[in-house]
């Protein structure tokens, strides 16, 4: 079994030249939507997500053809940069590590619109992939489900953050936020692989709770980030300043 740096070093590059190539198949040339697409998606990124879809994959099946899973792969990174497109936007970010994010370098309804055709980008790539029917139908239902997780939590998180105007929020309301916004985008790649590799319903279960606990620990790791890492933007302390729910504050 490969080791995820084994993995990283393998796929990274394939990754970068699959978005490439997909945006491209996608879009003309002189689109509008390929050039603010590939400006986002050169802004950097570790690509955890697709590297973990294909690390879970080849964990369960080792024989797994790259045609098979670098699709879903790809498709699983843009839905999260769909979602890093969109929560810019909602949270007024103007910098994404250390660039203008795409919404100030282009305009607020570039980012909303660029945002948008990823979702779609993604689900039209898995139709595409060379995969059995019932497969294919699988994973459309897992990325839909996921997804609306994503933007379920997006809300929560807003929602309470107007509720932390007159009260402290407790560790569940937080964690129950995080596990919708953070945990779901790690839970898609992972069952994702999971799926292509044909797991059993047994191995989908126990990878879901472990995606659940590494997606929240991820979201406590960036808000500490917040206040004392380095996260590309303009000064620390930003999600505090916009009221956001933060770990650091629920503890305190």
């Amino acid at each position: 079994m490969k080791s995820f740096q084994e993995i990283q070093s393998s796929y990274l590059a394939k990754i970068d030249a699959g978005f490439s190539h997909a945006i491209g198949e996608q879009f003309q040339k002189n689109s509008a939507i390929r050039e603010m697409l590939n400006y986002h998606y050169n802004t950097g990124g570790k690509r955890l997500r697709p590297l973990a879809s294909i690390f879970v994959a080849k964990a369960l099946a080792p024989q797994i053809s790259d045609s098979e899973i670098l699709p879903v792969a790809i498709a699983v990174e843009m839905i999260h940069n769909a979602t890093l497109i969109h929560d810019d936007i909602q949270d007024g970010d103007e910098m994404r590590r250390s660039q203008p994010t795409l919404w100030k370098k282009y305009s607020l309804a570039q980012g909303i619109n660029c945002g948008d055709i990823l979702f779609f980008s993604a689900l039209q790539l898995v139709q595409e992939a060379p995969l059995a029917a019932d497969l294919k139908l699988s994973l459309l239902k897992l990325f839909q489900e996921k997804t609306r997780f994503v933007i379920e939590g997006q809300v929560s998180e807003f929602t309470l953050k107007e509720k932390l105007q007159e009260q402290i929020s407790s560790l569940a309301e937080y964690e129950s936020m995080a596990q919708g916004k953070t945990a779901a985008l790690f839970s898609l790649p992972i069952l994702a692989g999971a799926l292509l590799a044909g797991a059993d319903e047994k191995k989908i279960i126990n990878l879901e709770a472990g995606a659940a606990a590494l997606g929240l620990a991820f979201q406590i790791q960036d808000d500490l980030l917040d206040l004392w890492g380095e996260k590309g933007r303009m000064e620390k302390g930003s999600d505090i300043a916009e009221g956001k729910l933060s770990y650091p504050v629920v503890c305190a």
